[in-house]
């Protein structure tokens, strides 16, 4: 409104000026009003300064804000992602000390895909191969010795009825049942050919079993 009634008064003035050049005071008039017309450009030329400072302040502002709120979700990230990285190393350690090999390598591995060379992993899985490697061939021989073990209970167990087949058969013999002797004395042979004098039993009991029919 200011303005364009300043607007409104230099016209006039002009006006009077072209009509009656230097009529009384206007020329002052028209001075003062070209004052105010400067006055009001500064004033508006501050104000669109102060305007664009404030939109760069603004926008500074901003762009600070983003930037802080980013690193801020930065940091957070790198916190859960190391806080999730401990949580497995520990959980790699506590397999390892319980000999839960298998499941502690696949950990550690775990946690060398999230940071490399976190704290003493490269350890952990160098102990690891070796360990995993002992207790592989731990296994074999526990495998070969249980196996043996297996082996020598069924030998013993046959040496227990064939022992037993070969007193059954002696005693029939002594009994002169030479051809129930014979059928235990071939029984042990198939457990044992040479089992003790099972043998030689065999080789003269035909023999007695002919001369008993004689009688």
């Amino acid at each position: 409104a200011f303005a364009a009634s300043v607007l409104w008064m230099n016209g006039k003035f002009n006006d009077i000026e072209k009509t009656a050049s230097g009529y009384k005071s206007t020329r002052i008039y028209l001075s003062k009003i070209k004052q105010l017309k400067e006055q009001q450009r500064i004033r508006e030329e501050k104000a669109r300064l102060e305007e664009e400072r404030r939109k760069l302040v603004e926008e500074r502002r901003i762009a600070w804000e983003k930037e802080k709120a980013d690193k801020d979700e930065q940091e957070r990230r790198q916190r859960q992602w190391e806080a999730e990285t401990e949580a497995l190393y520990v959980a790699g350690v506590n397999d390892f000390r319980h000999e839960k090999y298998t499941e502690a390598k696949e950990t550690f591995l775990k946690v060398q895909e999230k940071i490399a060379n976190y704290k003493t992993v490269a350890d952990y899985l160098i102990k690891l191969d070796i360990r995993v490697k002992e207790a592989a061939e731990a296994k074999v021989r526990a495998e070969f010795l249980a196996k043996k073990e297996a082996e020598l209970e069924a030998i013993k167990q046959q040496m227990a009825k064939a022992q037993t087949l070969y007193n059954e058969a002696v005693a029939l013999y002594n009994k002169k049942s030479f051809v129930e002797s014979k059928a235990s004395f071939e029984a042990v042979g198939q457990l044992f050919p040479k089992f003790k004098d099972a043998p030689r039993y065999l080789m003269r009991i035909d023999e007695d079993i002919a001369r008993e029919k004689l009688h």
